[in-house]
């Protein structure tokens, strides 16, 4: 984020600075101009700068928390979501309810921290496990496919993952975490690589998660 903005933080001293946190970057700017009204003309002529060059990256603003955000744009959609979670054991449908009015386009969370328990509330088929495991982007679309299919929702989120400490591989290391999300467009998974511990990796996997449903919603 500080490499593509770094020509902007130079040439425009009103932003004062970014701001990493696990979920995201803050970029702050402050404005002290002669009157509100021309504050706020400079800040929103800032922003359009940042937006311009960060894209859909940018997706709130004034402190908007992701969970917030994709409840704004599902309700305004009319649609419905549902999750399934492994690694992250229940974490990004409590983020979601956090939100008031969330019953609104939020139907249910399925956490299917076992191999027999993706199988048995999902119908992942124990074949599939067995030939990719349970951390494979495989699996992380039939989970979304998965809970989309029992809950008859519009959108279906999926997660698993290692978050650690232990149950790696050379192949499938500690912060490998695989995302999938079902809609009526088909189905499609991401592979990240988390670094941290395992509280960050639960944290960083339930942001993207939500990333993934915001940027589908987007288009």
């Amino acid at each position: 984020m500080n490499q593509a903005l770094q020509d902007i933080l130079k040439q425009e001293p009103r932003i004062a600075g970014l701001t990493a946190k696990e979920t995201g970057v803050d970029i702050r700017v402050v404005v002290r101009e002669s009157s509100a009204e021309r504050s706020q003309a400079v800040i929103q002529k800032i922003e359009k700068t940042v937006r311009e060059r960060l894209g859909d990256a940018v997706y709130g603003v004034d402190g908007q928390e992701m969970a917030e955000v994709v409840g704004a744009l599902l309700k305004q959609r009319r649609l419905r979501l549902s999750v399934a979670e492994s690694c992250t054991g229940g974490m990004i449908g409590s983020r979601i309810t956090e939100i008031a009015g969330s019953s609104d386009y939020f139907d249910r969370a399925a956490v299917v921290y076992s191999n027999d328990s993706k199988t048995a509330m999902l119908g992942v088929p124990k074949e599939l496990i067995e030939k990719h495991g349970a951390v494979s982007s495989e699996v992380a679309a039939a989970m979304a496919q998965g809970i989309r299919r029992s809950s008859g929702t519009d959108i279906g989120i999926a997660a698993t993952g290692i978050a650690g400490p232990g149950n790696e591989s050379e192949e499938k290391p500690v912060g490998l975490v695989y995302i999938g999300l079902a809609s009526s467009d088909g189905v499609k998974t991401n592979e990240f690589r988390f670094l941290g511990t395992r509280a960050q990796i639960r944290l960083k996997t339930s942001q993207m998660a939500l990333d993934m449903v915001r940027r589908h919603l987007i288009g």
